[in-house]
């Protein structure tokens, strides 16, 4: 199985993490899309996020 993790640390949530996962999550449960959704803490690569 795929899977996507989401940063969520507080880096990731001041750039949008938060609304990125929500929406994954419906287009992951509207399309059944046969993939693990998950999130993190910091990955130490906060110019990249979300």
């Amino acid at each position: 199985m795929k899977r996507i993790i989401v940063g969520l640390g507080s880096c990731g949530i001041a750039a949008g993490g938060t609304k990125v996962k929500e929406v994954l999550e419906t287009l992951i449960k509207e399309n059944k899309i046969d993939v693990s959704l998950g999130e993190t803490g910091c990955m130490g690569i906060c110019y990249k996020n979300p």
